[in-house]
């Protein structure tokens, strides 16, 4: 069974993987590997962000 890993389940994350995007400076994958999750649930929390905004 596999568990999955709420990393960005508190708003602080969601706002230091925003500032990582938004500095240029990671690729979807780097943050990825750095977050160890996949690439679409890094693209959803990004979008869950525009959507708070």
């Amino acid at each position: 069974m596999k568990t999955y890993n709420h990393v960005f389940k508190n708003l602080s994350k969601l706002m230091e993987l925003k500032a990582k995007w938004e500095s240029g400076r990671y690729s979807k994958a780097e943050l990825s590997r750095h977050y160890k999750v996949s690439e679409p649930t890094i693209l959803r929390n990004l979008e869950k962000l525009k959507a708070l905004n």
